[in-house]
C-alpha cells in the first residue's frame, strides 16, 4: 500500500464526502450531472493562481482555468466510477464521458456562466 500524502488525502476526501454522499442510489446520467453542478458552482475561473491548470485548484483552492476545470471533472467522474476523459486543444481543455453506449462532451468551464449552466452538458 502506498502513503496517501496530505495533499491527496485532502483532495480525495473533502469533495468525494459532498458530493458522493448524494450519489448512493443515482443513475449514471444524474451522477454525470451532480458532479458537473458541483465543479460549475465551486469553481471560480481565475487566471494566474498557483493550482490554476490542476484538479487541486478546482477542488481545494477554488479557482483554476479550463485545465482545472476539465481534471477536476475527471478525477470526480473517474472516483464514483464514471469513464472520463480530458479532452485538450491549443487552447481549451474539456471533457469526453461515455454513457449508455455513446461518448459526449462535458464542458465545466464554458457552463460556469449565468446564461449557459447546461449548454455543453452531454453534447
Amino acid at each position: 500500500m502506498h502513503p496517501v500524502n496530505p495533499v491527496q488525502n485532502r483532495i480525495h476526501h473533502q469533495p468525494l464526502l459532498i458530493i458522493f454522499a448524494s450519489l448512493t442510489k443515482s443513475s449514471d446520467y444524474d451522477k454525470f450531472l451532480k458532479i458537473h453542478d458541483y465543479v460549475v458552482e465551486n469553481t471560480a475561473y481565475v487566471k494566474d493562481s498557483v493550482n490554476e491548470q490542476n484538479a487541486y485548484g478546482s477542488l481545494i483552492d477554488k479557482k483554476a482555468v479550463c485545465n482545472g476545470y476539465a481534471k477536476a471533472y475527471k478525477y470526480l467522474c473517474n472516483a464514483a466510477g464514471l469513464q472520463c476523459e480530458v479532452v485538450v486543444s491549443e487552447t481549451h481543455a474539456w471533457n469526453a464521458v461515455f454513457l449508455d453506449g455513446a461518448w459526449y462532451y462535458v464542458d465545466t468551464t464554458w457552463d460556469d456562466t449565468q446564461s449557459s449552466k447546461y449548454k455543453y452538458f452531454l453534447k
